[in-house]
Order: structure tokens, then C-alpha cells, then sequence
């Protein structure tokens, strides 16, 4: 067999390997019953339809969506019913709404909101096939293997793909893009800041990462003249769904740079010292906590510099999400299981996590050393699997019956969250 002969051997070996991480994934998703829903993801369960059979992105044919409690949805400036949230999700579900139309009649709101879960998860599982073949020719199998099946078992994403959220998405677009920027090449620049626009017009608080991948591609490599090209590349790819969501707001809104959330009080923010601690250290959101593993991320992050070109743009990518979301008086929220907030950044910790074992062990010399640091490994493993299995076997998904304990007084410290520790949590009544 020659050398070309091998690499192509290896590419279907890897594709092969990532195709067994996506089915295990989605089958680890679909293992956990609860289906996160609330009032946020009401515009995507119709959307899809309004934009597939009446090419429009109000919602005035379903009338019996303009009730108070749907406050996701608001007017525009024609006084058409539209959603508060941003409508590229929705363009994700249409492939499964086709199918889910055909199968199930009637199209009732129970399928809708199972159409927003199966589309999330393929879309999630995607993200930890993506995650495995960007590490496999750099850590080996094994360690690729369960980094890309432990974002969905060793972390809260795992309870990211319910219903129809944003988070999948961007957690798919963040890591392919890193993945894109390993390639080099004009194409992949523009297919990364294609990548990057895509995020922004799902979710804005995406910005703080577009901007780092927007940075890297100035100073990463080449000569003065490459390295604007770069850039330029990058900008070319971000402009057509960054025009379309320009577009949308200007024909809803008014303005291109006008969104239904324009105008919010600027009281939500805040200093970033107690939601940084909070994401990472508090009982009911950190991330530390719910995911033990993950605190081998610190040591990779004092030594970024020999992990590969790579690396730092993830931990950069982490540091300006973190900081960004901690600056908001809500960070503790996300009615979910664990930092919600911190789903489309996980990808970029496991990433910097799986490299870092890589260089802890090509370090040790002695076997015992080895032996004892992957029991050090398998200990933490099992912590943060029982954690997550905590969640989605005992969790009673009562999101609101926690309200009471700090909701909205604007004095949460970290200790006090206003949701209750998962230790604390309760066997999930039987239906």
C-alpha cells in the first residue's frame, strides 16, 4: 500500500470513526427523556411551516398564538405577529418539518416541539463528530473518541438539545470553524466566517467569538498582505447571513441594526466577578461542578502554547464568551441543567481539555505515574457521567417551582442561585 493509499485508508477510517461518535451521541441524547420547552422556543415550532408553505416569517396565521403568555413574540412596525427570538433556527428545523408533517396527523404541538428536539440533537450530535475529528490526528483515538462522545455524557450540553434552541447551533458553527481554521486556505476562511455569521444572525450574544475567530484570521499567519486578505476572505464569508439578518430587521424593524430586543435596560448589566464565579464554581451552575473533567482546562490554558495553533483561539474564544455572559445580571438563568449559557463554548473546553491529557501523559515517563493519572482520569469521568445521569434520570424538570428561591430580586450571589444544587434534587415522579 503506498503513502497515498494509507492517507485515504485513514480519512474513511476517521470518517467511519466519527459516524459511530454521531449515532452513539444521538442515541445518548434521545436516551434522556426530558424535553426542555418553554415559552422562549414557541416561535420555532411554527416558523418552520410559515416559512415553508406561506413564504413568510410572521406568524398572523396562527391567531391562537397571540395570547400574553406568548412572550416571545412580539409586533413589527406593520403590525404583524413576529418572533422576538431570532429566526434563522427556524431554517434548521424545515428538513425535519417536512418529515414530521408526512408522518404524524395531525401536526399537533406535541410533535412540534418533537420536531425542535430531533432537529437540535442531529444538530448536536453533528457538533460531537465534528469535535472528534478535530482531535483525532492530534490526541489518538481513544482520547478523540471520549472527548467527542463525553460533550453530550460528561457535560451539560447534554440537556442543550430540547426543543428548539439556539445552542446546538452555535456549538456546531463554533466547532466546525475551529476544525475549517486547521485546513488554512481562502476557501476555509470564508467558509469560516460563513460559519461565524450564521451564529450571530441564531444568537447575538455569539458576537464576543465571531470577533476572535474575526482577529485570528488577521494575525495567524502570512505577510502583511496575506494576512489582510485574510481577513477579507473571512468578512466575505460573514456577509451573507449577516445581510439576511440585516435585511429581516430592517423589513420588521425599521433598521438593519434594529432587533426586537432593542431598547432592553441596560440595568441587566453588570460587573462580571460574580457571574465569572457563578459559571464556574457555584452548586447550581458551575461548571466545575457538573462536570469535574473539566477541571484538567485550567492547566491547558497555562500551557496554551504547546497544545497547537489551535488551542488558543479556542481558550480566547472561551475567555471573551465567559466574560460576555458574566457581565449579565441573569447569568444563572437558562432554566436548565447546569450553565446553559455556556453550551456553545463546551465544545472549545473539551477541545483544550483533550490536548491537555495528551501532553500530561507524553510527559510522565515512569508507567506508575501514567497509571495513577489516567485512575485520576477515570475517577473524574465517573463523576461527571453520575452528575449528567443524575439530570436526566432524576431530575423532576421543574423549572419554575425554583423560582422562589432568589428569582428576579437582583441579589443572587453565587452560593445562593436561585436554583436548587443537583444534589439536592428529587426523584423524578413517575408519569
Amino acid at each position: 500500500m503506498d503513502i497515498m493509499d494509507k492517507i485515504a485508508f485513514s480519512r474513511w477510517k476517521d470518517a467511519a470513526a466519527a459516524s459511530v461518535v454521531f449515532v452513539l451521541s444521538l442515541a445518548a441524547l434521545f436516551v434522556n427523556g426530558l424535553t426542555f420547552s418553554t415559552g422562549d422556543s414557541v416561535p420555532y415550532r411554527y416558523l418552520p411551516e410559515a416559512i415553508w408553505e406561506h413564504r413568510a416569517f410572521s406568524l398572523d396565521m396562527f391567531p391562537h398564538l397571540d395570547a400574553p403568555e406568548n412572550y416571545a413574540l412580539v409586533r413589527d412596525i406593520h403590525g404583524n405577529l413576529v418572533s422576538k427570538k431570532p429566526v434563522s433556527p427556524a431554517l434548521f428545523e424545515i428538513p425535519a418539518f417536512l418529515i414530521f408533517r408526512k408522518i404524524y396527523q395531525p401536526f399537533d404541538a406535541m410533535e412540534r416541539i418533537l420536531m425542535g428536539k430531533w432537529t437540535m440533537s442531529i444538530l448536536a450530535a453533528f457538533a460531537c463528530a465534528v469535535l472528534f475529528l478535530s482531535l483525532v490526528r492530534k490526541v489518538g483515538f481513544t482520547i478523540a473518541t471520549m472527548s467527542g462522545l463525553g460533550l453530550v455524557i460528561f457535560t451539560p450540553f447534554w440537556f442543550t438539545a430540547m426543543d428548539c434552541w439556539t445552542h446546538p447551533i452555535l456549538a456546531l458553527m463554533n466547532i466546525l470553524s475551529l476544525y475549517l481554521i486547521g485546513k488554512r486556505g481562502t476557501m476555509f476562511w470564508v467558509l469560516t466566517g460563513f460559519l461565524q455569521g450564521i451564529a450571530v444572525t441564531a444568537r447575538l450574544g455569539a458576537f464576543p467569538v465571531f470577533l476572535v475567530f474575526a482577529a485570528f484570521s488577521f494575525f495567524m499567519e502570512g505577510g502583511s498582505k496575506k494576512r489582510w486578505m485574510n481577513i477579507v476572505w473571512f468578512a466575505v464569508g460573514a456577509a451573507l447571513p449577516l445581510i439576511f439578518l440585516g435585511l429581516y430587521n430592517h423589513a420588521h424593524f425599521g433598521s438593519p441594526f434594529r432587533s426586537a430586543f432593542q431598547g432592553q435596560s441596560l440595568n441587566r448589566i453588570r460587573f462580571p466577578f460574580e457571574g465569572l464565579a457563578g459559571f464556574l464554581f457555584s452548586p447550581a451552575k458551575g461548571l466545575f461542578l457538573f462536570s469535574p473533567i473539566l477541571i484538567l482546562f485550567p492547566l491547558g490554558a497555562f500551557r496554551i502554547r504547546n497544545l497547537g495553533f489551535q488551542a488558543p483561539i479556542a481558550l480566547i474564544g472561551i475567555i471573551a464568551h465567559i466574560l460576555f455572559w458574566s457581565c449579565y445580571a441573569d447569568w444563572w438563568g437558562g432554566w436548565g441543567f447546569g450553565a446553559r449559557y455556556l453550551a456553545e463554548i463546551t465544545p472549545f473546553i473539551i477541545f483544550i481539555n483533550a490536548l491537555t491529557v495528551k501532553f500530561i501523559l507524553a510527559r510522565f515517563e515512569k508507567n506508575w505515574k501514567k497509571c495513577l493519572f489516567v485512575g485520576f482520569l477515570i475517577l473524574l469521568l465517573l463523576l461527571s457521567f453520575g452528575n449528567q445521569i443524575i439530570g436526566a434520570f432524576t431530575w423532576n424538570g421543574d423549572y419554575h417551582a425554583q423560582f422562589d428561591k432568589g428569582w428576579g430580586d437582583g441579589k443572587n450571589w453565587v452560593w445562593k442561585a436561585p436554583f436548587e444544587p443537583w444534589w439536592r434534587w428529587k426523584i423524578k415522579a413517575s408519569p
